[in-house]
């Protein structure tokens, strides 16, 4: 029997067949790629919060930005300021995570943010809320933006929606507002405020509505906790986590002492939702 070998024009012609299909699959292989990349960079970006970057944050937040108010011009850039910082350092450019943001309140005939991003699998079950401030000290917020980038290599047992609010809210109506603000689709689980004005020779302070007072009672007897943070006594409606504030001491040492404060927080927001 004959053997019938390609000629060459066979091969080009086969070729040229080919060369089509290699360039519809290698598009199909970097849409692919693509879209995977997009996905991994919608994540946060794992990392350790450090010293350095932490007190960075308090001197942006507590000396760059001096006063945060709806009432004078200084006031309005102070939380215009803060808010864009919070943005911008959670975002995708830095830290990576999601920003959602709801602006429908006003005040002084201008609208107000509410910011938030959600930590763990969102949707899986309803979080807890970590409520912020945003117009009071800039100690909280640092704290926050430190704490958001610690949790990326501390995972907690349940999703945490950290929440930065204006100075619109009263204590009072704080939990259903920011429930409301922040869309949650269901009854947030618990809720925790943390705020600036804490005990300048402390790490932080800590108050809680008696239902959760033995728990918080527990946790500060472990790990050198005790006598670093103070349980305050006294009716509390929320559980409210106080930051110390700097007092005389470095901006450096001031975030040292934050920075002991997150693996705390870390295991009361644990404990909160057992």
């Amino acid at each position: 029997m004959e053997t019938m070998h390609p000629t060459k024009n066979s091969a080009i012609k086969i070729t040229i067949a080919v060369i089509p299909a290699l360039l519809i699959l290698s598009i199909c292989i970097a849409l692919y790629l693509g879209a995977n990349e997009e996905q991994e960079s919608s994540r946060p970006v794992e990392g350790q919060v450090t010293v350095p970057e932490l007190a960075d944050y308090l001197n942006k937040l507590n000396r760059g930005i001096e006063e945060r108010g709806f009432f004078t011009e200084a006031g309005v850039q102070g939380l215009r300021g803060t808010a864009a910082m919070v943005q911008g350092t959670l975002g995708p450019a830095n830290l990576g995570y999601r920003i959602h943001a709801n602006q429908a309140d006003s005040e002084q005939g201008l609208l107000w943010d509410t910011i938030w991003i959600d930590v763990g699998e969102a949707g899986a079950e309803a979080p807890v809320l970590m409520a912020v401030p945003y117009g009071e000290s800039g100690t909280p917020v640092a704290f926050a933006l430190g704490f958001a980038e610690y949790l990326t290599a501390h995972p907690l047992q349940a999703p945490l929606r950290i929440v930065f609010y204006p100075p619109i809210p009263n204590d009072d109506e704080l939990r259903g507002w920011v429930e409301r603000r922040s869309n949650v689709g269901q009854a947030a689980r618990d809720l925790l405020i943390v705020r600036g004005s804490g005990p300048e020779n402390l790490w932080a302070s800590v108050s809680s509505p008696p239902s959760e007072a033995r728990m918080l009672a527990n946790l500060l007897g472990k790990k050198g906790w005790e006598g670093n943070v103070l349980f305050e006594d006294g009716p509390a409606t929320q559980v409210t986590l106080k930051l110390g504030e700097r007092g005389v001491a470095s901006e450096e040492a001031h975030a040292q002492r934050l920075l002991r404060v997150m693996p705390f927080l870390k295991s009361l927001l644990d404990e909160l939702v057992d």
